[in-house]
């Protein structure tokens, strides 16, 4: 083992010294924390922790975790592939008889689908809505141009910005969670800001909408958000203040958001929320769900800073 790999793996091991082989994490959050300490113990660039029946959450540097569904008949422990062997295998203490080894470096074999986007050497992986099968992980540039917002964009004469393609600005968000925070230059210099989130399920913060929406705007390690993210969007939303908020749902994503759906969770209303108060556009979109207002933990804490009504008896609709 050479120098570099010896020392990186190394610091992974202290990283998890003391924790059993294998690390129970009962929820989502948790599972995002466990793969934010091995990130932050070496250079890799992702971490997929899976949680058994409860699906799998892949943690990408400086990006939100994304949390999918089990959805395969049995569950396997994976460690390493065929007749190769991992690179580091921790657990192997014999005196401990609930340590199992596992892999954490080295090949693992996996069917994939390649129908949402041909798969090449050192593309990143996640779960597929096909059963059983892996499909390509897409980066935001390749997301906007296989949907065609990109080229809508250039037609109508507008250009798309993203964490990866435009410089950023550090704010003193001077909130209750986040201090000085990097946000996209086209947002902190932009005369107006028009907030337009697509409804739909998410598994961390129960909904994206409006308030969610606003993630988007910041670059930096994003994952520490969803540790208090109802918070954390209050925070932004407190010192980025949209001026009209439209919330599209048309089409609503009902469950396995953001990025786990299935056509069966997709509900079509042909509906669209506009208000120039987030709290308000937000609190109407959740009872498109089902549910209450008070019900979505992002509409609640934001309501409680007085950054809009939530209260749908104050709202003068037209």
């Amino acid at each position: 083992m050479s120098q570099g790999r010896a020392s990186k793996a190394s610091r992974l091991v202290r990283c998890l010294d003391g924790l059993p082989a294998r690390t129970k994490c009962s929820t989502a959050d948790a599972a995002a924390a466990a793969g934010g300490k091995v990130l932050e113990a070496t250079s890799i660039g992702a971490v997929l922790v899976t949680r058994s029946e409860q699906g799998m959450t892949l943690v990408q540097r400086d990006e939100e975790p994304l949390h999918f569904r089990e959805r395969s008949s049995e569950v396997f422990d994976v460690s390493g592939a065929g007749d190769t062997r991992p690179g580091i295998v921790l657990g192997r203490d014999p005196k401990r008889r609930d340590r199992l080894p596992v892999a954490l470096v080295g090949r693992v074999n996996c069917r994939v689908d390649a129908d949402a986007g041909a798969i090449e050497v050192g593309d990143l992986l996640t779960t597929s809505p096909r059963p059983g099968h892996a499909m390509k992980a897409h980066d935001p540039a390749r997301a906007f141009a296989r949907s065609g917002i990109a080229e809508a964009a250039r037609t109508a004469g507008g250009t798309i910005a993203h964490q990866n393609s435009t410089g950023t600005v550090k704010l003193d968000l001077g909130g209750a969670v986040l201090g000085h925070w990097e946000v996209l230059r086209p947002i902190v210099e932009a005369d107006r800001l028009i907030n337009v989130p697509v409804a739909k399920h998410h598994s961390i913060s129960r909904l994206t909408l409006a308030m969610k929406n606003l993630m988007g705007v910041i670059g930096g390690n994003r994952r520490r958000l969803h540790h208090n993210i109802a918070e954390s969007l209050s925070d932004i939303a407190s010192v980025i203040h949209s001026d009209l908020t439209v919330v599209d749902a048309t089409r609503i994503l009902t469950a396995n958001g953001p990025q786990g759906g299935r056509l069966q969770d997709v509900r079509k209303l042909d509906t669209l929320i506009a208000s120039p108060d987030i709290v308000a556009a937000d609190a109407y979109a959740s009872t498109l769900f089902g549910l209450s207002p008070e019900q979505v933990p992002t509409v609640v804490a934001a309501a409680r800073r007085g950054l809009g009504v939530m209260d749908l008896k104050q709202v003068r609709m037209v």
